[in-house]
């Protein structure tokens, strides 16, 4: 047996779209969202960024950040480098980013009541990479509507903002895998390198159904992702020649 909700159009309270980083990486409030990239993109670098920009602005608010394939004191030597270099901000100031570098595990309806009670506190949830937490056949579109479900499901319900870190099909920046993993999310951002840029990535929107080219008045834009390294001075010694 199942309830269908039906509600008079009347008694419906109004709402607007809510967004995290609405200034720098619009995503959207109580929904999924997906960042795909290939391999040696920065996307942890993108996502720490990310959550340190909307902690900045609410602090209250938590934010986690499952960054399994890196090891978590990497990954703060590369926040400590954000807030320095980039944000110009003191990494002290943040107190409510929690990171894990836990191995990842199939996420499906026997465990997803649990890893629901372990992170109910959260306000902001980031998973990378989502296959690392995909509990059936990548390429099935079924498998991936089931799994998706999960999480939209929870997000919707319990307010959280959810972002996947996905990896892009070889040689394209597009997500691989069964469509049904972008079509059951509401915004994807592709991302690519940018010729002869050591400090800037490229964003396209690549699926957008909150509207979130109205915020950014573009569909593609760059951004700072790493900080700028510093400028190497080579001194050479120069024998002195006396000419007679």
């Amino acid at each position: 047996m199942f309830n269908i909700k039906i509600s008079n159009f009347k008694e419906i309270k109004e709402e607007q779209i809510e967004y995290i980083c609405e200034n720098w990486l619009p995503v959207p409030r109580k929904t999924v969202s997906m960042i795909v990239a290939n391999g040696g993109i920065g996307k942890s670098w993108i996502i720490i960024q990310l959550a340190l920009r909307h902690l900045i602005k609410n602090p209250n608010e938590k934010v986690f950040a499952w960054l399994s394939e890196d090891p978590e004191g990497l990954s703060k030597h590369r926040a400590n480098l954000i807030c320095s270099k980039v944000l110009e901000v003191e990494p002290t100031n943040i107190e409510k980013l929690f990171i894990s570098d836990s191995p990842t595990f199939p996420i499906n309806f026997n465990n997803i009541q649990k890893v629901k009670e372990q992170l109910k506190e959260f306000n902001v949830i980031l998973l990378d990479p989502l296959i690392g937490f995909y509990s059936g056949d990548e390429n099935s579109n079924a498998d991936a509507r089931i799994f998706m479900q999960h999480f939209t499901k929870w997000a919707a319900e319990e307010n959280k903002t959810i972002l996947f870190i996905h990896h892009a099909s070889k040689g394209t920046s597009k997500s691989r895998g069964a469509s049904a993993l972008v079509d059951a999310v509401r915004l994807v951002y592709e991302i690519e390198k940018i010729d002869k840029n050591d400090t800037k990535r490229k964003f396209t929107i690549g699926k957008d159904n909150y509207g979130v080219k109205n915020i950014l008045d573009c569909t593609e834009f760059e951004r700072v992702i790493f900080p700028k390294k510093p400028i190497k001075i080579v001194f050479e010694a120069v024998e002195n020649k006396i000419e007679l």
